[in-house]
């Protein structure tokens, strides 16, 4: 897992250097706001039934090449599974492929990267099987790892509107007292960007 996050992060960081002063020319940044349903339960020692809930929040992104988009989002998201709700302050950094479909006016982006969720409040309502979910035991943070695909259709004026499905497969234990309890969430998401600088 450690060598996981340290790999996503390089990568990130090697896509950040390439995008630097030598390619601001064709740099666009995108600002905006996300959100949507999420389905999420929790595994794999114990397998929860799963939580529908929300998750909206912030974005910037920033085409680093032509084809190449980093993303860094703040994202209020519920997480957990029946009968444990779950509520995290998630920071994901995303990087990956964008290109055009169709005449150009559409455009498909796959990525994937690493994400931080500091969490904001927990609630267990019951017990699950011999399991009890005591929420004094639910680790403050949790890593984890985002993929999926954008697509996003391009308006004239520069800014956008799309449609993102996400999964997210938690590194780190939800529970202190679990091992194995990751969070495993799906994402659902409607967005909308505008453009910020040239």
């Amino acid at each position: 897992m450690k060598r996981l996050i340290q790999s996503s992060i390089f990568l990130a960081a090697m896509i950040l250097v390439t995008a630097s002063p030598g390619h601001a020319q064709r740099a666009k940044t995108l600002i905006g706001a996300i959100g949507g349903a999420t389905t999420s339960d929790i595994c794999c020692t114990i397998n929860t039934s799963s939580r529908w809930g929300g998750t909206a929040g912030l974005f910037a992104a920033f085409r680093a090449s032509r084809q190449t988009v980093v993303s860094l989002e703040a994202l209020w998201t519920q997480k957990g599974g029946s009968p444990v709700r779950l509520d995290y302050l998630e920071i994901p950094l995303t990087f990956g492929a964008s290109m055009p479909t169709g005449n150009g006016n559409w455009r498909a982006r796959f990525y994937t990267g690493i994400g931080i969720g500091f969490k904001l409040s927990c609630n267990s309502t019951d017990s699950f099987g011999s399991i009890n979910f005591d929420c004094d035991n639910a680790n403050s943070t949790e890593w984890s790892w985002p993929f999926g695909l954008l697509l996003a259709h391009v308006n004239p004026n520069g800014s956008i509107f799309g449609f993102d499905i996400r999964y997210n497969y938690g590194l780190s234990d939800t529970f202190k007292n679990l091992n194995s309890s990751h969070n495993r969430t799906w994402y659902f998401r409607l967005m909308y960007g505008m453009p910020v600088g040239n």
